[in-house]
């Protein structure tokens, strides 16, 4: 069973001439005394113990080419650190130069036996996942409190060939802890069982953080925050190169820098670690590194690779540069100007040709109609079964031609989800599950609404005839194809708002105008209004709309007492739900570690959500990478990449062609 949650970094890439550094096997780093550190804080002699690993990388650093592979950002520091993230390009240095105390999949679930490697399934396919250390995760309710204990491997190795043990990940953990700590890795304000009392200053040390041994160490926090594990996915940094020997005891409290103030770590003009490469130099342009022959997932195919910032902010241009070889990679948000251009340029005007290959990942956001069963309901009960049946008179039309909606505006940019949530969520079925079910496609014996090849007429007037036996389920009569309300209780005019200044509701608009007149054609009065998107926001928020659509940011985990929990505040449960059911669930899921029976809880959550029919499911926005199929062994790129496992996770795997 697997329990609990990387923050992906998204890697764009640019291309250059090579530089003459080396490559594995002839490294240039300045290796001092190779050397461990005990919790007294001396020198002992480097840890042979090995244990068995799956590496399949070659681990040569030689694919035959002496091609680096030059991957573009917008920025990076003059002082790149991994204690002083400021720009996309010091994010990506610090990734490609550190290892990280926890593994992921590609659902953003946590692979809790990293070390000798945990086959998980995705979609179809069946992937191993390797890491530094193995994952145990423990709430205990009479204490109220959650263990994380992290067993390290016994053979890992920093970059310089020194051991990395459990005093690196200790004094990594206080320095990103330290309250002079203001970058991206959020420990320090986090429920750790005694951080409060150590930065104020009442306690040497602190108490939830411990060393259990010489590979192993533990965090103890208050209560269960399941997006814990992901702030504890820290780059394990060498305590011999950015801490200070001398000051580090931790029996004597004593953590490898002065409390108080990590300026020291920020100034070391180097990037150091046990990640895929190592850091060479910086030249105020580029960042360059060579393979790292240490690492633990084996060396990589690529001898070289660098770092550049980009010159162009101009889409065309950068394509162009592209498809000329000035880059190798470049990754983009949910742009269709991005298709545009590849397909223009690629010979074949496909989005993989031999110019250039794109692959896809969801991106940062997903858009959902919404509806709020207070407003849009029978006889003022939106809990109902006739409420939920007038509820899904509507959300069948509005599903009714999402794909070729999609198609036709967006491209590869977005793909149609059929959840009340992100499709990169593990708790969402897969569409290779036989539990998976399209949004609103089938009538209430379970037959499918639509059949193949059906152009957008025949899926609308389809969903009509649909929508009508919906309304009579709902009490309404139905005469002559015309629906009439019975009494006063039923609402035959509703209101769709909409922001007039969303560039991604441009289609939408069109669509809602169409669906408006199929409905006018059987008398339920659907008003499409524009409005400024700070009244929209408003509206939401003290729940005045009917209908409106909204995009919500991408999360591997269901913010379900967010949005649905019947104790709402304003803020929360924006579609006014209150169902005992759906309460119940989220509380038992509430210190749910295993994701197998949170999943469970999470999907009868989802049906009963359908079932309510205050959300039409509609887009997940997917970004794009494009890669110089001229320069890159395509086939070597690892498969289903998503957000939270992308590319670069395998880059030890990835080849450059032969020059």
């Amino acid at each position: 069973m697997r329990k609990g949650i990387i923050k992906a970094v998204a890697l764009s890439a640019a291309f250059m001439m090579c530089i003459n550094i080396t490559g594995c096997g002839k490294s240039t780093g300045k290796n001092g005394k190779k050397s461990d550190v005990t919790s007294e804080g001396t020198a002992a002699d480097k840890e042979d113990e090995v244990e068995p690993e799956a590496t399949t990388a070659a681990g040569k650093g030689n694919d035959g080419s002496d091609r680096p592979l030059v991957m573009s950002c917008e920025k990076f520091s003059d002082d790149v650190n991994p204690f002083k993230i400021l720009e996309d390009g010091d994010e990506m240095a610090v990734k490609a130069t550190q290892a990280f105390l926890v593994t992921f999949d590609r659902k953003d679930q946590v692979v809790f036996d990293a070390v000798k490697g945990e086959t998980i399934k995705y979609g179809s396919k069946k992937y191993k996942y390797v890491g530094i250390s193995d994952v145990n995760i423990k709430y205990k309710k009479n204490k109220n409190e959650t263990q994380y204990d992290f067993v390290l491997s016994h053979n890992l190795k920093f970059s310089d060939g020194y051991s990395i043990t459990a005093d690196d990940v200790i004094f990594s953990l206080y320095a990103f802890c330290d309250k002079s700590y203001k970058g991206d890795y959020s420990l320090r304000n986090t429920d750790i069982a005694g951080l409060k009392n150590y930065k104020n200053g009442s306690s040497d040390n602190i108490r939830g953080i411990v060393k259990k041994s010489k590979y192993e160490v533990s965090v103890t926090t208050y209560g269960y925050d399941k997006e814990m594990i992901k702030k504890l996915n820290i780059p394990i940094t060498p305590l011999h190169i950015y801490g200070s020997l001398k000051k580090y005891n931790y029996g004597k409290g004593k953590f490898g820098f002065t409390k108080g103030d990590i300026s020291k770590l920020k100034k070391k003009e180097t990037l150091a670690g046990a990640g895929p490469y190592k850091f060479i130099k910086n030249d105020g342009k580029i960042l360059y590194f060579e393979a790292n022959t240490e690492y633990y997932k084996g060396c990589p195919n690529i001898a070289f690779l660098q770092i550049k910032k980009i010159e162009s902010t101009v889409i065309a241009t950068k394509i162009m540069d592209l498809k000329n070889g000035v880059y190798d990679v470049m990754s983009f948000g949910s742009d269709k100007t991005v298709i545009d251009n590849v397909t223009e340029l690629n010979s074949n005007h496909e989005v993989n040709g031999k110019s250039m290959f794109t692959k896809f990942m969801d991106g940062d956001s997903y858009q959902l109609i919404c509806m709020n069963a207070k407003n849009v309901c029978v006889n003022e009960r939106p809990d109902s079964t006739r409420s939920k049946y007038l509820r899904k008179a509507l959300a069948v039309m509005f599903a009714a031609d999402r794909q070729n909606l999609c198609d036709n505006y967006y491209s590869y940019t977005a793909k149609v989800i059929n959840y009340p949530y992100s499709s990169t969520s593990w708790a969402v079925p897969e569409s290779t599950d036989e539990s998976y079910n399209e949004a609103f496609t089938v009538d209430e014996d379970g037959a499918a609404l639509y059949e193949k090849g059906m152009d957008s007429n025949e899926r609308l007037d389809k969903a009509l005839e649909q929508a009508k036996e919906y309304f009579k389920l709902a009490g309404y009569d139905v005469k002559d194809d015309m629906v009439v309300a019975v009494d006063s209780t039923m609402p035959t005019s509703f209101v769709f708002s909409i922001d007039e200044d969303d560039d991604k509701g441009g289609c939408l608009y069109e669509y809602l105008m169409t669906v408006s007149e199929k409905l006018a054609d059987i008398g339920i009065n659907l008003k499409v209004e524009t409005k400024d998107a700070e009244k929209i926001e408003e509206g939401v928020k003290y729940k005045s709309l009917q209908i409106w659509n909204q995009n919500f940011e991408t999360k591997s985990d269901i913010d379900f007492e967010d949005l649905y929990y019947g104790n709402y505040s304003f803020e929360k449960n924006i579609f006014s739900i209150a169902d005992s059911d759906v309460d119940e669930l989220i509380d038992a899921s509430e210190y749910m570690i295993d994701y197998e029976e949170k999943s469970e809880n999470y999907r009868s959550i989802l049906n009963i959500l359908n079932d309510w029919a205050v959300v039409v499911p509609m887009f997940q926005y997917r970004n794009s990478i494009v890669f110089n199929a001229k320069t890159i062994e395509i086939k070597s790129m690892p498969s289903d990449i998503t957000r939270y496992y992308d590319w670069f996770n395998e880059i030890e795997k990835v080849t450059m062609k032969a020059n």
